[in-house]
């Protein structure tokens, strides 16, 4: 039962157990997870995201996951809007929504709100469309679309008043239009990290990436690699393109999984340094745990 409307979120560095934490939590609760990992949504990213497998998927109802082909392209927002559709319908089930996963940036969109950004696309052509323009034209611009944007931002402010300009033709809407919303999270939450000593955190990712080369991690690649172009922003995921390296005969095996390994353990450094800096983490010390 959730009559208060609660909203758990487990969050910490990739190889933390932070996963495993969510699925034990769900079950005892009556939860319904949310993965708040930038690259599960992709279908056919398996291994190298550590998706959760069908059998835990069957067994504790999860969202999102696979929702997406790796030629779509999730983002903060996108993210943000998801989930905040996703708890009221789980809550209105008397389940307990459980937000897990290492994407900072993605759980700070959902409690603190990030407005709708232009796609890459739209972004280049409204700056090829700006290309050249004075201050003084562009403060006129932007008073006509948005002078609500205009009378915040002074005249000569080039920079600011080119952001607000590529919102409002990327996406139609005045960039103020957007502020005014209010960004707040509706529902109470806990918000908490999973923290493992730096030598136990290295040793689990060490581990992981041998697992998912003996799972047949470089098949899962190559599938890929047959169906879709591996420029495509989804396969910024650590361990494709580098396993795209290997089955091209360009780097060994031994080779592959160190560089996996070592740029595994920078993206955890890198996810620490941003978790540190959230002051409403409650952490929990899982070192010496499974």
């Amino acid at each position: 039962m959730n009559e208060a409307g609660l909203v758990l979120i487990i969050c910490g560095p990739t190889g933390s157990g932070k996963s495993n934490a969510g699925l034990i939590l769900a079950e005892k609760i009556g939860g319904e997870i949310i993965p708040a990992d930038a690259f599960q949504f992709y279908r056919g990213l398996d291994l190298g995201t550590a998706k959760p497998t069908v059998l835990e998927r069957n067994k504790i109802p999860h969202h999102l996951i696979d929702c997406l082909s790796p030629e779509e392209n999730a983002n903060a927002h996108w993210y943000a809007e998801k989930v905040r559709l996703l708890v009221p319908e789980i809550i209105r089930r008397k389940k307990v929504p459980i937000l897990v996963g290492g994407s900072g940036l993605y759980l700070r969109a959902v409690l603190d709100g990030f407005f709708e950004v232009p796609e890459p696309a739209a972004v280049l052509e409204a700056r090829k469309q700006l290309l050249g323009v004075g201050p003084e034209e562009l403060f006129s611009r932007l008073q006509r679309v948005d002078p609500e944007a205009a009378a915040r931002i002074h005249p000569n402010d080039t920079y600011r008043l080119g952001r607000a300009l590529e919102v409002y033709l990327g996406t139609g809407k005045p960039i103020s239009t957007f502020r005014r919303q209010d960004m707040r999270f509706a529902y109470p939450f806990r918000l908490f990290g999973i923290y493992r000593n730096r030598e136990e955190l290295y040793l689990r990712i060490e581990r992981r990436v041998e697992e998912i080369f003996r799972a047949g991690f470089p098949a899962e690649v190559k599938a890929l690699r047959e169906r879709y172009d591996f420029s495509l922003p989804a396969f910024e995921a650590i361990g494709y393109r580098e396993a795209a390296a290997y089955l091209s005969g360009e780097i060994s095996l031994p080779d592959v999984k160190k560089i996996i390994k070592q740029k595994t353990r920078n993206y955890a450094k890198r996810q620490m340094t941003w978790f540190r800096k959230e002051k409403r983490i409650q952490w929990l010390n899982f070192s010496g745990r499974p």
